[in-house]
């Protein structure tokens, strides 16, 4: 037995000293990831996720109920999680960039101490370079890997059995409050984790019966609390079927992202800094940048892919038998990238994946030095590429195409061109500031940023995310909106590039009654503000065509079209829908010689289900092209036959051309 001579002041001292170093540790561990987080974050803003998020908690904030007052298809637990920032630092976009960067600290201290606990050591330091890397970890999976280390604890225990089970169903059932997909992730932390716990214990282990039936109630408690809470105001019916049948019935067949063809043909990882929402054109910043960045993507989707099964080697070496519950982290990590696997849903995954990743390298270590140095070298370059993109972004926080937003909803940098576009769509909607009002398909970002109420809770039109397109009429009928912003689909939903092909009744209905205002396109973004004809006392007959929204919209030009050249023939099949057909919009580009004129003929024909066409009409005009790209209106002089608009018939349009 020995004994510690040394005075005791000097002991005293070297423990207040440790008692230091440890805080100013976790200190550091929190606010060099947070600060980071910080001033990436503040550059850009994504008008769909980040706007949706921000929109349901000011709906909130103002006293309104989300599903009844605002459709989505997550949980309710993210925007009451934001909830109190915004009733501190107040409702702006730099308020949830600042939650951002305090979930990024939670993250990084969270993941440090789970894997320092489980034997990784001094190369737990990984765990903050990967949120450093992957950016600001959304709150649902740093919650689920707290619930992952919880189970972890919990399932040893041995003894109240049905009260920890218990607490482990409530933590189970909280973590579903994020949405449906945290639900499924939390059921293989449970049943998965008791199945790695097995595999890697070497004594006799159970899910004793008391357990499982303190966590189905406690589960169910939740459950109970969630459905008495919905059906008390009103909202059940839209909650169950915005988080519950939405995405079961529509969004797989919409939105779920190949994850062979993604890793293989990797379209969204080879474009520099694609996850800043700026609207720059951000080329590589160091040579091979692009390149680097594809690699480092395709090993941490490999990673996330192949990390489950090492646990038939980690059965052979001396791991915490508690890290099953981190394997079934990893392997939950699965229901997200096979779900969708664009790279900010690869980033997601890959954080509950390091945990495992990083406890393995800690054990390999003790017994074989070479392997634990090539992991962590692995590890450390799938990582440096993405963290070095955000430490780009940082030095070069002030450079000269950003500029400071000062509007009071957002408060942040963003790119010069896409602020003076949002702000002069804004501006046009601020004249109105108690008229309701929508960013349709995707930009529930730009209600945010107006502060103006919602004309109809569907403020997103993706493509099976419109449950009853009467009922979203019916809502602008009710509310009557002055004015309304039309932005573009294209990139979001797979065959449909605006709201005509997301929603053909809704479209319809504005085609019948809204009349475009202003129109901005600058190439990144286009966004239409149209107002309501009947309050403004316009009549849409009289209005030219350029004023009025299109029926229909298609592509004829691609890659594998010829040049025109006389008597060239462009077919077009399409239907005319509820309204009529007053004209047709044609854009013509030449690389010609300018100014010239042409010679257009547009024909219009009946096609019948046998395959035989009618004509209809012949319009021919003499079109002045004095620009590269420009727009040839050819209004009708008549009324077409009522065939063409009562019975909406397949059509042919043939258009030649003569110069």
């Amino acid at each position: 037995m020995s004994v510690d001579n040394r005075p005791i002041y000097i002991r005293s001292g070297q423990k207040v000293n440790s008692q230091i170093r440890s805080w100013l540790l976790w200190t550091a561990l929190f606010i060099v990831p947070a600060f980071l987080a910080f001033l990436v974050e503040r550059q850009g803003f994504n008008m769909l996720d980040d706007g949706l998020w921000a929109l349901g908690a000011r709906v909130v904030a103002h006293g309104g109920l989300l599903y009844r007052d605002i459709f989505t298809v997550y949980g309710p637990a993210q925007y009451y999680a934001l909830l109190p920032f915004f009733w501190i630092f107040g409702e702006s976009v730099r308020t949830l960039v600042v939650f951002k960067a305090v979930v990024a600290g939670c993250s990084s201290i969270l993941g440090f101490y789970v894997v320092r606990r489980y034997g990784a050591g001094r190369i737990g330091w990984l765990i903050p370079l990967g949120v450093l890397a992957i950016g600001p970890v959304s709150p649902r999976y740093v919650c689920a890997a707290a619930f992952a280390a919880f189970h972890a604890e919990v399932l040893w225990r041995t003894n109240r059995q049905f009260t920890n089970g218990l607490l482990l169903g409530i933590a189970w059932g909280c973590l579903s409050l994020f949405g449906l997909d945290m639900l499924v992730c939390g059921a293989i932390i449970v049943f998965a984790g008791h199945g790695f716990t097995r595999l890697l214990a070497s004594n006799a282990f159970s899910f004793r019966d008391l357990r499982i039936a303190g966590m189905l109630v406690g589960l169910a408690g939740v459950f109970a609390i969630a459905l008495l809470v919905a059906a008390a105001t009103g909202t059940l019916t839209h909650a169950a079927w915005d988080t519950v049948v939405c995405p079961l019935a529509y969004s797989p067949h919409h939105v779920t992202l190949n994850f062979l063809e993604s890793f293989f043909r990797p379209q969204g990882m080879n474009t520099a800094f694609s996850q800043v929402f700026t609207g720059e054109h951000l080329g590589p910043a160091w040579p091979g940048h692009v390149g680097l960045r594809v690699a480092a993507i395709q090993m941490i989707a490999g990673l996330v892919v192949a990390v489950p099964f090492l646990a038939l080697i980690a059965r052979r070496q001396a791991v915490d038998t508690r890290m099953g519950s981190l394997f079934a982290l990893a392997l939950s990590s699965w229901v997200v990238i096979m779900w969708r696997s664009d790279v900010a849903h690869i980033f997601a995954a890959f954080y509950g994946t390091l945990f495992v990743v990083v406890c393995l390298l800690g054990v390999v270590r003790l017994a074989r030095i070479p392997v634990a140095v090539l992991g962590v070298v692995f590890l450390v370059a799938s990582m440096v590429p993405l963290a070095g993109e955000r430490l780009w972004l940082v030095t070069h926080a002030n450079r000269s195409s950003l500029i400071q937003w000062d509007r009071p909803t957002a408060e942040i940098a963003m790119a010069k061109g896409r602020h003076e576009t949002i702000e002069r769509v804004l501006a046009t909607l601020d004249a109105g500031n108690e008229s309701p009002t929508i960013g349709w398909p995707a930009q529930p970002g730009l209600a945010f940023l107006s502060g103006q109420p919602l004309a109809t809770r569907q403020v997103t039109l993706l493509a099976g995310s419109v449950r009853d397109e009467a009922s979203v009429i019916a809502d602008l009928h009710r509310s009557g909106p002055t004015q309304l912003v039309l932005g573009r689909a294209a990139g979001l939903t797979p065959g449909a590039r605006s709201v005509d092909e997301l929603a053909p009744s809704i479209w319809t209905y504005l085609r019948s009654n809204y009349f475009v205002e202003l129109q901005i396109a600058d190439g990144a973004e286009g966004f239409q503000v149209i107002r309501n004809a009947g309050r403004s006392g316009v009549d849409l007959e009289s209005l030219p065509l350029e004023r009025r929204l299109p029926g229909t919209s298609q592509l004829v030009k691609n890659a594998q079209t010829p040049p025109l050249s006389p008597g060239v023939v462009i077919s077009q099949v399409f239907h005319v829908g509820g309204i009529d057909l007053r004209g047709i919009v044609l854009l013509v580009a030449t690389t010609g010689t300018l100014p010239t004129e042409m010679d257009m003929e547009i024909e219009i024909e009946e096609l019948f289900a046998s395959g035989s066409t009618q004509s209809l009409a012949v319009f021919r005009s003499r079109v002045p092209l004095d620009q590269n790209a420009q727009p040839s209106h050819t209004s009708f002089s008549r009324h077409p036959p009522d065939s063409w608009q009562e019975d909406c018939p397949e059509l042919v349009c043939h258009t030649g051309f003569r110069t």
